[in-house]
């Protein structure tokens, strides 16, 4: 594949090589392998956390 072809396929695909569902499947066990806990709610004080850390 040239390198340009990869580039667009990379950029049409966001860079995933999975399906939606597979990748949210692949992610998830990967962020529970490392103890990311999965919240399902928005937490504020967390939220201004980051975005203080951020800059």
């Amino acid at each position: 594949m040239l390198r340009l072809e990869a580039i667009t396929q990379t950029m049409a695909t966001n860079g995933r090589a999975l399906e939606d569902s597979e990748q949210k499947k692949y992610m998830r066990g990967l962020s529970q392998a490392v103890g990311v806990k999965e919240e399902t709610k928005f937490n504020r004080d967390k939220f201004e956390q980051l975005r203080a850390f951020g800059g």
